[in-house]
């Protein structure tokens, strides 16, 4: 089946491949409302925000906030909802449930959210799928005007049956799935997108894949040309990239990179500001190049570099 080139969902479209920088409150440096200002200035073209931060901002954050969304939805800008969890899990929040997030839903109202995934759903295939399928189903009833992307979760030799279960069901216009439950080592990672991609292909319509929790530039060109489409990630806020390789070093490292840098040194921005800018712009182009490649076989010198160490490795065969 034709590889899809974007994802179409009410007067909204989202062009594929495409990274969406995450905004979290966990492991990271800013506010959750500095990393939405600063993706909305530099008009990134969409991003993820986290329904848990948003609860729990406090009021000023949350106005802010919500300025920033309404100006991001003019101007065209993609915002995916994420359910929460992953802040909940590590904050230990055990009062985060399935109805606050429709509630935040609500109320801001994004083009895209994930469902409120069951992490820990039954180790068989038929049992992983209906909880999936059930959490989904739970979501659009709660918020019928919402565009709702499943999460499947399972052992990585059961994904590719689960969610192609899930998306037979469901037709949803993306399905999601953890980098973490897709094996061990980006070799086996690759194969089980494969395998996804393959039996997605079986059925009558393009249903894109989008891989949660990817930033690294290699994985996520390896995840590509695998079959995926869609990624998040906070690499772009934790790490620093150096532009021309796509290796990714201490965020405190931007100084060594500062001379191959499209932001210049001199720019009168903080250093953090300063960082996460050069971050978006090579994640931005990164993302131009493998479309690129994909569509007419283009190339960049970033994508040659990465696609020299990722061959070996990849499960179908790039000249």
């Amino acid at each position: 089946m034709q590889r899809a080139s974007q994802i179409d969902f009410g007067a909204t479209t989202a062009v594929l491949p495409s990274f969406y920088p995450s905004i979290s409150s966990v492991k990271t440096n800013l506010a959750p409302v500095d990393y939405v200002q600063l993706l909305v200035e530099v008009e990134f073209p969409h991003f993820l925000l986290s329904a848990y931060d948003y609860e729990h901002s406090n009021s000023e954050e949350r106005l802010r906030i919500d300025e920033y969304l309404a100006r991001a939805k003019n101007s065209g800008t993609v915002i995916l909802l994420d359910s929460g969890n992953y802040e909940s899990f590590w904050l230990r929040d055990a009062g985060w449930v399935e109805a606050s997030f429709q509630r935040v839903c609500r109320s801001l109202r994004p083009n895209l959210a994930f469902s409120f995934d069951d992490q820990k759903p039954p180790d068989n295939p038929e049992g992983a799928a209906i909880v999936a399928i059930g959490r989904a189903r739970s979501d659009v009833q709660a918020i019928p005007q919402q565009t709702i992307i499943p999460i499947v979760h399972g052992r990585s030799n059961l994904m590719p049956v689960i969610v192609a279960d899930v998306v037979r069901e469901l037709r949803p216009v993306m399905v999601a799935v953890p980098e973490r439950e897709l094996g061990n080592g980006i070799s086996e990672r690759c194969r089980t997108i494969a395998s996804i991609r393959s039996r997605l292909n079986e059925l009558d319509y393009y249903c894109p894949v989008h891989v949660l929790g990817t930033g690294n530039p290699y994985s996520l060109i390896a995840f590509v040309l695998s079959g995926a489409d869609s990624f998040d990630g906070l690499e772009w806020c934790q790490t620093v990239v150096e532009f021309h390789t796509g290796q990714l070093s201490h965020f405190q490292h931007w100084d060594l990179f500062a001379t191959t840098s499209p932001i210049p040194d001199t720019t009168d921005l903080p250093y953090q500001q300063k960082t996460l800018a050069h971050n978006l712009v090579f994640w931005a182009e990164l993302m131009r190049s493998v479309r690129g490649f994909i569509r007419e076989g283009a190339s960049s010198p970033v994508l040659d570099g990465i696609l020299s160490r990722i061959r070996p490795i990849l499960p179908i065969h790039i000249p």
